[in-house]
């Protein structure tokens, strides 16, 4: 009895002792950057970042902390830097971000995020209005996921771009150079990464490769996302559009070569879209105009998804149908009033339901 009793004691004092130990850091209150209350951090603690523009780049340096904008997203932002936030030391899910602003990132591999073999958690962040560019592959510019398993969870990953580019170097015509241009996944680029992700909307996120000269090459795929690698993707009750590809190729002596598709989404197998919304992404120039979705293998799960209105083509590839998908080229309305389908409500729908005024027929 006495030893049980002892037991509970040296748990209850240790319980005591690493609830205790946890503290809220504020920035600037305390601290005058995020980096120097995260370099501060140990275990459990609470980076707490007050309304207001704080600098970055911030490394979250592998810590099992949570960092947290006070107020809403849209109050407390974190920008600028090459990879404004990155995740590179082997985070795990105890090392949690939420309630930020995430903006004005550069660099050519997640402008915004970077996730690198790491499984932190995103909650409640708006990754904006980054940047990855330059004149070879750029990749990811809202966020950039090789290895590790991410979640994301109720987040908007909007207005992000990838802009690659590519022309000769010396002029002129040269068949002998090679001039190419790759960009992938806009919104998001994944590889080999198993990644959640969940009442996030990702949307208005521009993807535009161009190159010329002779041998001039493109590649862009995936405005919203591009995901490759053997690691699965899961969607759910996401929102992907409003979304563009642009490519263009010019020749000098040669024919050019174009490979750009999806303004929604690129993806392989394995992958899952569950009740989703994927509308009004669109693809212009060259490549195999895909506005859509790309299912490039075979096995890719979609059950409950709307895919609609995207230009020119809602999808390519084949899929799992798991039932109450509809594919159509004009979106059916999400407002219960809207009683003639065209995205409003007004008096023409009031005047077809007074027409219609009475008992419904049996």
């Amino acid at each position: 009895m006495k030893r049980a009793t002892l037991a509970i004691s040296i748990t209850s004092t240790a319980w005591l002792t690493t609830a205790a130990s946890a503290a809220d850091l504020h920035v600037p209150g305390e601290f005058r950057t995020p980096q120097a209350a995260v370099n501060a951090a140990t275990a459990g603690d609470v980076v707490l970042l007050a309304p207001g523009v704080h600098a970055g780049p911030l490394d979250c340096m592998g810590k099992a902390i949570t960092i947290r904008g006070e107020g809403t997203p849209g109050m407390t932002i974190l920008s600028g830097g090459a990879s404004v936030l990155r995740f590179t030391s082997n985070e795990t899910p105890s090392t949690v971000v939420e309630n930020l602003t995430i903006s004005d990132g550069t660099g050519t591999e997640g402008a915004g995020v970077r996730i690198v073999n790491a499984a932190p958690v995103l909650r409640n962040c708006r990754i904006i209005s980054n940047v990855a560019s330059g004149p070879a592959t750029c990749l990811g510019g809202g966020v950039f996921v090789s290895g590790g398993s991410p979640r994301f969870e109720s987040c908007l990953i909007g207005g992000n771009t990838v802009q690659s580019f590519g022309g000769p170097a010396h002029g002129g015509c040269n068949p002998n150079e090679q001039v190419t241009s790759n960009g992938y996944g806009a919104g998001m680029y994944i590889l080999d990464s198993s990644v959640v992700i969940v009442g996030t909307t990702i949307s208005g996120n521009l993807l535009r490769g161009s190159a010329s000269g002779c041998n001039a090459g493109v590649k862009a795929l995936g405005g919203g996302i591009y995901k490759s690698g053997s690691a699965p993707l899961l969607l759910e009750n996401c929102t992907i559009t409003s979304n563009v590809v642009e490519a263009s190729a010019v020749a000098g002596c040669n024919a050019p070569c174009c490979t750009a598709s999806a303004g929604g989404l690129f993806l392989t197998a394995p992958a899952t879209i569950r009740g989703c919304r994927i509308s009004g992404n669109s693809q212009t120039g060259c490549g195999a105009l895909v506005g859509g979705v790309r299912f490039e293998s075979a096995g890719i799960v979609v059950e409950a998804t709307t895919i609609c209105g995207n230009l020119p083509s809602n999808l390519t590839g084949a899929f799992v149908d798991a039932g109450g998908n509809i594919v159509s080229s004009e979106c059916p309305s999400s407002c219960a009033a809207d009683v003639n389908g065209d995205g409003k409500v007004d008096g023409v729908d009031l005047a077809s339901v007074l027409g219609n005024w009475g008992p419904c027929a049996p």
